[in-house]
C-alpha cells in the first residue's frame, strides 16, 4: 500500500504556480475583491497601489485577497466609478478630473495655472477632501487616498509661442480642462486613453497635449514630440475609491488598518510623484526632448485664459465651491 501523499491539493496548487512564477493563491476563506485601474503597471500611481493593497492583505492576516487589475483590463476609465457603485468591483482608481462633467468637484484640481508647486496642490486637497469626500459618499463611493501626478506641461510636436498658435492643432484633451482649453483656443479637441497613447504618439495621431513628464515618458513621446514647456499648468491626481457597500461589510478590524495603511499610500505617493518627475525629466533630456521656458507672451495669454476657465467652472459647480475656490487662494497667498 503506497504511503498517503503529504501535500494536500491546495499545497500542490500553491507549488505549482510558484514554480511558474505565478502569484499564491488567496487564503482559504479569504473575500476576494477586484480593484481597477486604467493605467499601467510600471506608473508609479500603480505601483503605490499594489503596494498598499499587499500591506493591507498582509494587516487581516490575509481576511482579504485584493486583485489589482492594471492597464484598463478590467473596466476602462469612463466605467470605474459606476462598476464601484454597480457592485461589480469593490475598489478602483481614476483620474478624478476624468468625471469632471459627472461631479464638478473633481475638477478642482485641473483648474489650470492655480497652482505653483506641490505645497500648493496640498492645499488644494486638504481643502477640497472634505466636499469631494461628502460628494462621492452620497454616490455610494468612500474616498480612501489621491496621489497626484507631477505638474501638467505643455508637450508639442512644434515651438508654440503665442496662444494663436494653438489654432487648428490636434490636442489631446483627457479631461474637461483640456477639452475646454482646445475649444477656447481654436485647437481641435481628440480623445485619446492611457492605453493607446503611446501609438498616438508614434502615428503622429495629435499635435501637442498637456501631460506629466511620467506620461511623457510612458508614452515614448520622443518619437515626435520634442518641445516640453514648463508651464506647471496644474497638478492633478489620481482617487482611489472603495464602494461604500464593501466598506460597511468590513470588520472594525479591516476597516482601521484601511484607514491607517491609506493615509500612508497617500503621503508615499507623493513623495513617489515628485521623484518621479525628477527622473522622468533626466530621461526626457537624454531622449533630447527640449525643455522650454514659455514665452511672456504664452504665459500671459494662458492665465487670462486660466482665469475664464475658473470663473465658468465656479459658476457651474455652485455657491459652496465658489468659497472653497476663495478659500485655497486666501491661504495660498
Amino acid at each position: 500500500m503506497h504511503p498517503r501523499n503529504p501535500l494536500s491539493r491546495r499545497n500542490f496548487m500553491e507549488m505549482a504556480c510558484a514554480s511558474a512564477g505565478m502569484a499564491s493563491l488567496p487564503a482559504v476563506g479569504a473575500q476576494l475583491m477586484r480593484c481597477a485601474t486604467a493605467f499601467s503597471d510600471d506608473v508609479f500611481h500603480t505601483r503605490n497601489l499594489h503596494a498598499f493593497v499587499k500591506a493591507w492583505e498582509a494587516e487581516t492576516n490575509a481576511e482579504f485577497s485584493v486583485k489589482v487589475y492594471s492597464n484598463s483590463s478590467l473596466q476602462p476609465m469612463d466605467r470605474i466609478l459606476p462598476a464601484l457603485q454597480a457592485g461589480e468591483i469593490e475598489m478602483g482608481e481614476v483620474f478624478m478630473s476624468a468625471y469632471a462633467e459627472k461631479y464638478p468637484l473633481l475638477n478642482f484640481d485641473a483648474l489650470p495655472f492655480l497652482v505653483r508647486n506641490y505645497a500648493d496642490a496640498r492645499l488644494m486637497w486638504k481643502i477640497s477632501r472634505p466636499g469631494i469626500e461628502k460628494a462621492m459618499e452620497e454616490q455610494g463611493l468612500r474616498v480612501l487616498y489621491a496621489v497626484p501626478w507631477p505638474a501638467q506641461l505643455l508637450l508639442s510636436a512644434n515651438r508654440i509661442n503665442r496662444l494663436a498658435d494653438f489654432s487648428g492643432l490636434r490636442l489631446r484633451a483627457n479631461n474637461r480642462t483640456s477639452a475646454r482649453f482646445a475649444e477656447l483656443s481654436r485647437a481641435k479637441p481628440l480623445s485619446i486613453s492611457a492605453t493607446a497613447l503611446t501609438d498616438a504618439v508614434r502615428d503622429k495621431q495629435f499635435d501637442c497635449m498637456f501631460t506629466s513628464t511620467v506620461t511623457a515618458v510612458d508614452s515614448k513621446s520622443w518619437s515626435n514630440m520634442r518641445f516640453l514647456y514648463d508651464l506647471n499648468s496644474w497638478i492633478p491626481k489620481n482617487m482611489l475609491c472603495m464602494g461604500s457597500k464593501t466598506f460597511a461589510r468590513l470588520s472594525p478590524k479591516a476597516k482601521k488598518s484601511l484607514a491607517a495603511l491609506a493615509i500612508k499610500a497617500e503621503n508615499d505617493g507623493w513623495k513617489l510623484a515628485e521623484a518621479a518627475d525628477i527622473q522622468s525629466r533626466k530621461e526626457l533630456a537624454s531622449h533630447n526632448v527640449a525643455f522650454e521656458q514659455p514665452s511672456f507672451e504664452l504665459r500671459r495669454d494662458l492665465a487670462k485664459l486660466g482665469e475664464k476657465m475658473s470663473v465658468e467652472w465656479t459658476t457651474k459647480a455652485g455657491l459652496d465651491v465658489t468659497l472653497l475656490l476663495s478659500d485655497y487662494l486666501r491661504q495660498r497667498a
